[in-house]
Parts: C-alpha cells; sequence; structure tokens
C-alpha cells in the first residue's frame, strides 16, 4: 500500500469512526457500577503486539451529532433511544487503537440493575438497525467528505452496506449481537478502497459493552488474522466484567 493510499485509508476510517454507535459521555455513578465498567474497557495489554493508540476526538460532540442524525432518520426511533439510555449509565470509553490499517475501540456501559439493561440492549436486536447504521454511516461519511475539500476532489462515490451477523447471535456474555458491512470508496484517480465495518454488543448482567472493529479490505485479505485483535477484546473484557459483576 502506497503512502498516499495509506494516508487517505486513514482518513476514512476517521470518517466512518465519526458515527460514533451509541458513544455518550461518562456519567457519575456508584464505587461499583463504576468498577464494572472499568473491567469492561478494552486496554492495550488484552491485545497481541501490533497496535497503538491513537488520539481520539470529542465524543461528546460526535454523541451530539449521531443524535441529530438519527432523530432525523427513518428507521433509527430504537437506535436513538439505546443512544439516550447510554446517557444516563456510568460509563467508560476505551482508547482507540490501530496500525494505519485498521481500528478497534470499545466502551462500557454500566445500567442501574440488570432488568434495565436487558430492556435496553432489545433495542439494538429489532431488524430495523442494520438499515439505520447503514443510514447513519452515509451521513456521517457524506458530512465528513464534504467538510474536507482535498478529499473531496478524490472521492469520485461511495457506498456503504452494514447487515446483521446471526452467527454471533447469543454466543458471548448473556446476550449479544453484531453488525458488520463495508464501504466502498471510488477515487477519482481511478483506484477503489473498501474498509469493512463491524460493531458487536454483548450484555453481562447490568452492563452492556460494544466494539467496533473496522479494517482495510486489502489489508484483511493478505492478514487474515486481524479479526483477532477483535476477539481478544471481547474474550478479555467479557472475562473481567463477569467477574466484576460476581
Amino acid at each position: 500500500m502506497t503512502r498516499h493510499r495509506c494516508a487517505l485509508l486513514s482518513t476514512f476510517l476517521c470518517l466512518a469512526l465519526g458515527v460514533a454507535l451509541w458513544a455518550t459521555p461518562a456519567a457519575a455513578g456508584t464505587t461499583d457500577a463504576a468498577a464494572i465498567a472499568e473491567a469492561g474497557t478494552l486496554v492495550g495489554t488484552d491485545l497481541a503486539s501490533g497496535l497503538r493508540i491513537m488520539p481520539s476526538g470529542d465524543d461528546e460532540a460526535d454523541d451530539r451529532q449521531n443524535q441529530k442524525l438519527a432523530a432525523k432518520t427513518k428507521g433509527c426511533k430504537q437506535y436513538l433511544a439505546l443512544s439516550k439510555a447510554f446517557d444516563k449509565t456510568t460509563d467508560s470509553k476505551s482508547d482507540d487503537f490501530t496500525n494505519g490499517f485498521l481500528e478497534l475501540g470499545n466502551h462500557a456501559y454500566v445500567f442501574a440493575n440488570e432488568r434495565a439493561a436487558t430492556q435496553a440492549f432489545k433495542l439494538a436486536t429489532v431488524p430495523s438497525t442494520a438499515a439505520c447504521l447503514t443510514a447513519l454511516f452515509e451521513k456521517g461519511f457524506a458530512k465528513g467528505v464534504a467538510a474536507d475539500p482535498q478529499i473531496k476532489a478524490q472521492v469520485e462515490d461511495y457506498r456503504v452496506k452494514i447487515e446483521d451477523v446471526p452467527s454471533v447471535a447469543d454466543t458471548v456474555g448473556d446476550e449479544s449481537v453484531g453488525y458488520s458491512g463495508g464501504f466502498e470508496v471510488n477515487l477519482t484517480d481511478g483506484s477503489n478502497q473498501q474498509l469493512l465495518v463491524s460493531t458487536f454488543l454483548t450484555r453481562v448482567g447490568p452492563a452492556i459493552l460494544t466494539y467496533t472493529f473496522q479494517v482495510d479490505n486489502g489489508y484483511l485479505e493478505g492478514n487474515p488474522t486481524a479479526t483477532d485483535y477483535l476477539d481478544q477484546a471481547i474474550e478479555a473484557t467479557v472475562t473481567r466484567t463477569q467477574a466484576a459483576v460476581g
């Protein structure tokens, strides 16, 4: 991959991450809730070597923007409700980890009790979620491209498609759900970039853990074990959260 392509990839990954999937600012909570949230937060030692911490953006601003987009997007009623439910939790967000070709991060939300978390988790499993995520990524990506004249001049067109992944349903924690798909970006120089985007949510007692993983398809084809980073993140954080919940 050329330096030019890598630079564009980093930009596209950042634009994709601009749609912060259910990310919210931290809320105050009890010591127990804070400890559970911390246990569910990804740290560098959970992952094999090869990734570095990347600077984090303005999560609170991203969240406000996402909620505004969701409020205006058909099929995003439950997404918006879940985002607002997360506003009331005790939470902890990990750093984002990258190697220039992939990015990975997670967020832990702890509700007042397991019943509240169970009710909230249902909002992430409704049939309209995949279409909602597709629409939000499209709108967020379009806005990001339009805001940068240099990038806008290099993008010919793009397509986004997110679908649910039935094979991961209820495979981790007390219950789980996953969505995956990608961006296909055609550039004005005739080249093409494809990005795989995956988000995974699992509930562990009163906590809901979310994960976002994005990787360049070309890189993934040459490095098929790159998805192991996501598996490592889920295994480590879920195991700690289960221990913290007791």
